[in-house]
């Protein structure tokens, strides 16, 4: 069974959530007797025990929304099961996923980060629009930096399931609190409206992104 019963804070009702912590000593049994194959040896054994490990989520969270069908995949990437969307992310020991039914949501995307050390900072400069990045910087929030970030890569995801993605710094939120928020997405057919739940979770970033079912 994933290892972190903790529920996120404020996530839609519409939206399942589960965790596997990555270095659990029988991932490898649990994932075989859920059916689940594992990337071949090529992968590096971090990287293999990392997508076990959010399938595994990816498993739980939909069968919280009584989907019993495994999530394929295409290279790497998850292949959602008809009718349902979801999102897999995974950082510091541990993978969670969320699912949802396409008839709530059109997509979903979740990131999980820790809070970037200072020296990390200008690293993500590129990524940032400048007002975003100005406002980013005068902010006391210490944790200003891994919920954008978190946001800049669940709003990615997000908008990735729908079609080609923006650049990062492109991708831009509208806080209306610490926890909530909006993120628009423009295209050549329009503007469609992310909606951003954030949390502090397991002591890192939790960011979902939404796009309800029209």
């Amino acid at each position: 069974m994933p290892g972190f019963p903790i529920l996120p804070d404020g996530l839609p009702a519409a939206v399942r959530f589960a965790a596997q912590p990555i270095d659990a000593p029988d991932l490898e049994a649990l994932a075989r007797a859920a059916g689940i194959v594992s990337l071949d040896e090529a992968y590096p054994l971090p990287r293999r025990r990392e997508f076990l490990a959010g399938r595994l989520a990816a498993q739980a969270a939909l069968a919280q929304i009584g989907v019993r069908e495994l999530v394929g995949r295409r290279g790497y990437a998850p292949v959602w099961p008809d009718g349902c969307c979801g999102s897999i992310s995974h950082s510091n020991g541990v993978a969670v996923a969320v699912a949802g039914s396409a008839l709530d949501w059109q997509a979903l995307g979740v990131d999980l980060e820790p809070a970037p050390p200072a020296e990390v900072v200008p690293t993500l400069r590129r990524a940032f629009a400048p007002g975003e990045w100005q406002a980013c910087q005068a902010s006391p929030d210490p944790w200003v930096w891994a919920r954008a970030w978190a946001a800049k890569e669940a709003a990615w995801k997000c908008a990735s399931a729908l079609g080609p993605a923006p650049r990062l710094d492109q991708l831009v939120a509208a806080w209306d609190s610490p926890t909530s928020g909006t993120l628009a997405l423009v295209s050549a057919t329009g503007t469609a409206v992310l909606r951003l739940h954030a949390s502090d979770w397991q002591n890192m970033a939790l960011v979902l992104a939404a796009l309800p079912a029209r």
